[in-house]
C-alpha cells in the first residue's frame, strides 16, 4: 500500500507500471556527481537469520516460532518479529524466505532525477533501464521540485516465487476442559518428624487429571489467598468391605483389606523400606475427620484399580485411640507416601474454621469449577499420644499404677536410652473413674502414680456392685491433655 495524491493505492509487491528509461532522459541534479547514484547496504546491516512468531494453524492455536537463515552468513544478528495472524509452518516459513531474499535482493538502490515531462512515473511503479534491462527496481519514493527525485530499490521477481510447501504433521491435541477437583484434609499426627504439628495433609485428584491444583484460604469467606500449590495428583480410593480394627504393637499378617483406586498404582515394598516410610496411608471419613494411620507392606492387584493391601501395621501414630471397630465399606482410603502436601497453617489458626477453595491453578478462586469447604484442624501433630501398658497393684496401703510412655517425635528408636520426651516437661494426669464418672484426680511427674487407700476408702469398699476404672493422659504445654488409656480395676 502506497500514498499517491493524498490517496492509498494498493499495488502489487513486484510493481504496478513498468517503464523503461534511456539514460539520456535523466536530469544531471548538481548535487549528485552522476547521473545514477547506487548505494548498496553494508551486510553486517542485514540480519543473516530471521524468526516470526505467529499462532499455529490445524493444531491447537497455540504460539509456535518458524526460523530461516542464509548458509554461510553470519547468524549472530538475529531479527526477530511477530504476528497475530494464524498460519501453518509451511506458510511461515515461505513469508521468511521472501523476507530474507527481498531484504538481501534490495540491499542495492538506486537514485535519480527525471524531467517534469515524466510526471507518469509514480511510487509502485516499476523501472527498466534499456542499458541494462537485467536489472529491476521499484520506486519507493518521489520528491517533486524543479526536477522529480527518484528513490527506487532492487527487486528480483524470483523472491515471490513460491517454495515447493512443507509437508507436516500435525498433532491434534484433545482439548480437555477444566473439572472439579476433589480436595481431601487429612487431619493426622505428623508422618515424619520434620513435618508441621499444626497442619493437616492435603490430597486432591480430579477424573480427568487436569494439572495442579491451587489451594486458596480465607479467615472470613473473603480476600482469599492462594496457600498451596500442587503439582501432582493424590493417590485416593475407598474400600470395598468392612473389616474390623486389629491391635496396633505388631504387623497384622492376616489377609488385609481390598482398595479400589480413582487413580494411580501401589506397590510392594521390602521391610526396611518400610522401616524408612514408605507406603503410609490414611483410612478414614473426611466428613467427621476421623482417621486411622496405617502401613502396608504388600500390594496384590486383583483387578482393575483393585489392591489386596496385607502385611499391616495398624493404628500408627496414635490413631488406635479414635478409630471406630468397624470400618465399614466405602471408607476414604489416601496414600500418605514420603513427602505428603500440607498446608502452612500457624498455632494460631489452629481449631479456627476457615474457608478454603480448591481448584484448578489456571483458574482462579472466583471461577465456579472451584470446590469450597470449611475446615477446622486440631493440631493433632502437637497432641500427646496415650500411654500404653498401663499396670495397678493394690497394697494394704496404697494402689500403683504405672504405664510406659509414648513419644510423638522420633520415637521408633532402638538405642539404650529413653526415647525423646518431645514437651517442655514430663507430666501426667491420672483420674479414676466410678461408674464412668470421675471421682478422683492426680497429676504426677513420673509414669507413675500412688493413691494412698484413705483416698479410695471412701469409694471402693463401700459399693461392691461400682465398676472403677483409671484413666491415664500425658499433658502437653503446648496442646493441653493428650489422648488417654483406661484401665479397669479390679
Amino acid at each position: 500500500m502506497i500514498e499517491r495524491d493524498g490517496q492509498a493505492v494498493f499495488v502489487p509487491r513486484l510493481g504496478g507500471k513498468t517503464h523503461v528509461l534511456n539514460l539520456e532522459k535523466l536530469v544531471l541534479n548538481p548535487e549528485m556527481d552522476h547521473p545514477i547514484e547506487t548505494r548498496r547496504t553494508a551486510a553486517p546491516e542485514i540480519s543473516g537469520r530471521v524468526r516470526l512468531l505467529f499462532e499455529r494453524a490445524d493444531a491447537d492455536f497455540s504460539p509456535i516460532s518458524e526460523e530461516v537463515s542464509v548458509p554461510h552468513s553470519d547468524q549472530r544478528i538475529v531479527s526477530d518479529h511477530e504476528l497475530p495472524i494464524v498460519m501453518t509452518r509451511s506458510e511461515a516459513r515461505e513469508t521468511l524466505e521472501h523476507w530474507l531474499a527481498a531484504s538481501r535482493v534490495g540491499r542495492e538502490s538506486i537514485r535519480f532525477a527525471l524531467p517534469l515531462s515524466e510526471r507518469a512515473i509514480g511510487v509502485g511503479d516499476k523501472i527498466i533501464f534499456d542499458q541494462d534491462n537485467a536489472r529491476e527496481y521499484r520506486v519507493d519514493q518521489v520528491e517533486n521540485g524543479p526536477y522529480q527525485m527518484i528513490h527506487a530499490i532492487c527487486i528480483d521477481q524470483s523472491t515471490f516465487t513460491a517454495a515447493p510447501p512443507i509437508v507436516e504433521l500435525t498433532e491434534q491435541r484433545l482439548y480437555i476442559p477444566s473439572v472439579p477437583v476433589l480436595p481431601i484434609f487429612v487431619d493426622v499426627p505428623n508422618i515424619a518428624s520434620d513435618d508441621r504439628p499444626t497442619a493437616p495433609y492435603v490430597a486432591v485428584t480430579s477424573d480427568p487429571w487436569t494439572g495442579p491444583v491451587a489451594v486458596y484460604a480465607s479467615d472470613g469467606g473473603q480476600n482469599f489467598r492462594q496457600e498451596l500449590l500442587i503439582s501432582q495428583r493424590s493417590v485416593i480410593g475407598r474400600t470395598l468391605a468392612p473389616f474390623t480394627a486389629k491391635t496396633s504393637a505388631l504387623e497384622d499378617r492376616g489377609i488385609g483389606f481390598e482398595v479400589e483406586l480413582g487413580a494411580g498404582q501401589l506397590t510392594s515394598i521390602s521391610s526396611i523400606a518400610a522401616d524408612v516410610g514408605y507406603n503410609m496411608a490414611a483410612i478414614g471419613d473426611p466428613v467427621s475427620n476421623v482417621w486411622e494411620v496405617i502401613q502396608f507392606r504388600n500390594a496384590e492387584l486383583i483387578g482393575p484399580n483393585k489392591y489386596r493391601l496385607s502385611n499391616i501395621k495398624w493404628g500408627l501414630k496414635g490413631t488406635d485411640t479414635e478409630r471406630p471397630n468397624v470400618w465399614e465399606a466405602g471408607a476414604t482410603f489416601v496414600l500418605l507416601d514420603r513427602d505428603p502436601t500440607q498446608l502452612a497453617l500457624k498455632a494460631g489458626q489452629c481449631d479456627i474454621e476457615r474457608i478454603y477453595r480448591v481448584g484448578p491453578a489456571a483458574r482462579g478462586p472466583s471461577d465456579p469449577v472451584f470446590t469450597e469447604l470449611a475446615f477446622a484442624t486440631k493440631a493433632k501433630g502437637l497432641r500427646p499420644l496415650s500411654p500404653v501398658h498401663v499396670r495397678s497393684k493394690l497394697t494394704s496401703s496404697k494402689l500403683v499404677v504405672s504405664w510406659v510412655r509414648r513419644g510423638r517425635i522420633d520415637a521408633d528408636t532402638w538405642f539404650d536410652t529413653d526415647i525423646p520426651l518431645g514437651e517442655e516437661r514430663e507430666e501426667y494426669i491420672v483420674r479414676v473413674l466410678k461408674n464412668s464418672e470421675h471421682v478422683l484426680t492426680k497429676v504426677t511427674q513420673t509414669p507413675e502414680c500412688a493413691i494412698a487407700m484413705d483416698e479410695l476408702n471412701g469409694l471402693w469398699y463401700f459399693d461392691e456392685t461400682a465398676y472403677f476404672e483409671v484413666e491415664i493422659a500425658q499433658i502437653s504445654a503446648s496442646y493441653g491433655t493428650g489422648l488417654s488409656t483406661k484401665q479397669p480395676l479390679g
